[in-house]
């Protein structure tokens, strides 16, 4: 019950901390590009891959993996407002190449940063 309650308050914690830095961002361009959602989502792969390995080599216990990785950076990152904005850019004329490559982007450079981060903290932490 308590991680329950943990991975509920860190998924709050989480996505507060989302809305602040995704605000941050974008604030500080003249983009339509979502540039906010995908710099939180790029953080979140790459912080889940740290938990990842921790984890996997045991430095991290189970019951902290949860919490950190289903809690925080589950609420951290986005997947619903990666399909609203992609979705947006596509439906737009003159924007759809923004969408496609905010989809394939987030994507493939997500996969890319928690597997060098899994594989970096596996292999040094």
């Amino acid at each position: 019950m308590v991680t329950i309650l943990l991975v509920g308050i860190l998924g709050g914690l989480g996505a507060v901390s989302r809305y602040l830095l995704d605000r941050n961002i974008q604030g500080h361009t003249d983009s339509f590009f979502p540039f906010g959602t995908f710099a939180v989502n790029m953080l979140g792969a790459t912080a889940l891959g740290v938990i990842d390995g921790l984890g996997a080599i045991k430095s991290l216990p189970g019951v902290y993996v949860a919490v950190l990785g289903v809690g925080f950076v589950g609420g951290f990152t986005t997947f619903s407002t990666l399909m609203y904005e992609s979705f947006s850019l596509l439906t737009t004329r003159g924007q759809r190449t923004f969408g496609v490559l905010n989809l394939l982007a987030t994507v493939v450079l997500g996969i890319a940063l928690y597997s060098i981060a899994f594989s970096f903290t596996k292999t040094f932490g």
